[in-house]
């Protein structure tokens, strides 16, 4: 299932029964939405009106899917076992454990901090997120009444002297920190800068829009030229790009001030989209980040867990290029200024593995 680890292990526990639902716990209360039935965790995700108008609602609405389910006869593993034949018209397993993982959400934010959402504006929260893990060229394409999504991977070999810059943000709630960062690729590949640091934000979009702004401003303090800044999420590189998009307040605001700090970049390619898994080192980067208690971090050398990740682009990228090249042994070395890839991408002459390297 490709999604996020938080929402694995939410189905998981799902699939344990394991979810403290008021019928787990033997309390005599009913459904916190609509307050008629006993909240068993196939009433909550499935047979609720609430839940009900969400699996109706965008992303992938699937209007009755469950209709023919008897409620009294059925779990959470009989659904999810469905979901794994694929007999769920134009939805995907991921898009289906998402809308599941929101609908607790909200059920626990009535719960613990007496607020409440429409099943309209929940469907919108939904949106954003899946788009977010989700961010593809969709062309669909029916095959045995079910909905195929075919991703096309955006990631661009830099041109000839120029740098390339992407970056990205991990947000887990508002109450905890976010972490940011970037990383800097020159076009032979080889790993010139990364960078986190901590922040506080109100959503995922909202440290996306400050991943940008730190990404800017490092750029100018660098006085870095030739360059484009990419990232993953849609919402926020379309507003820059001036594309329509909806996004908050607080992010425009944010976004605007990206603008203006661009307008000092020189020889700036602008900001590009990419799809998320294009930008996997600054994924890794920044998850990496938020884990650690570190606050503000510059790595000039490129650090060991990304190595492999790096490797990995690079070669794909000389992949798409189709540029053909002589087996390397890459090492830690292989990142510095006299690497092998920058040999390869400038034609100059790589030593046979039989011979030692100057």
């Amino acid at each position: 299932m490709d999604t996020s680890q938080i929402i694995k292990l939410f189905i998981w526990k799902c699939l344990q029964d394991a979810l403290p639902t008021i019928l787990k716990l033997g309390i005599k209360e009913n459904c916190v939405f609509c307050q008629q039935k006993e909240e068993s965790t196939f009433h909550l995700f499935f047979d609720c009106d609430y839940a009900k108008a969400i699996w109706n609602l965008q992303p992938v609405p699937v209007q009755g899917v469950f209709s023919d389910h008897n409620s009294n006869n059925i779990s959470f593993f009989d659904i999810y076992n469905v979901w794994m034949t694929g007999e769920v018209n134009s939805i995907s397993m991921a898009l289906e454990a998402t809308k599941c993982w929101f609908i607790w959400k909200e059920r626990c934010l009535r719960v613990f901090e007496n607020k409440e959402r429409t099943p309209d504006q929940l469907a919108l929260v939904i949106s954003k997120h899946y788009e977010y893990w989700h961010p593809v060229t969709q062309n669909i394409t029916s095959t045995h009444g079910r909905t195929t999504t075919d991703t096309q991977d955006t990631w661009k070999f830099p041109i000839t002297r120029t740098l390339k810059i992407n970056c990205d943000a991990s947000w887990l709630s508002s109450k905890t920190d976010a972490s940011i960062g970037f990383i800097l690729l020159n076009w032979t590949g080889t790993f010139k800068g990364a960078g986190t640091a901590k922040c506080r934000t109100s959503s995922a979009e909202e440290a996306e829009a400050l991943a940008l702004l730190h990404t800017t401003e490092w750029v100018i303090t660098e006085e870095l030229q030739n360059l484009v800044i990419e990232g993953d999420n849609k919402a926020t590189i379309n507003y820059l790009l001036g594309q329509d998009t909806t996004i908050s307040w607080q992010s425009k605001a944010i976004l605007e001030e990206v603008k203006k700090k661009a307008t000092q970049l020189i020889s700036f390619g602008g900001f590009q989209l990419v799809n998320r898994r294009g930008n996997k080192t600054a994924d890794l980067l920044v998850k990496k980040g938020r884990k650690e208690a570190i606050i503000i971090l510059n790595f000039y050398e490129a650090p060991l867990f990304l190595i492999p990740t790096i490797a990995y682009d690079i070669s794909k990228a000389l992949e798409l290029c189709n540029i053909s090249i002589t087996p390397v042994s890459f090492s830690v070395d292989f990142y510095h200024t006299d690497s092998a890839i920058r040999r390869i991408t400038l034609n100059e002459s790589v030593p046979n593995e039989t011979e030692s390297a100057d």
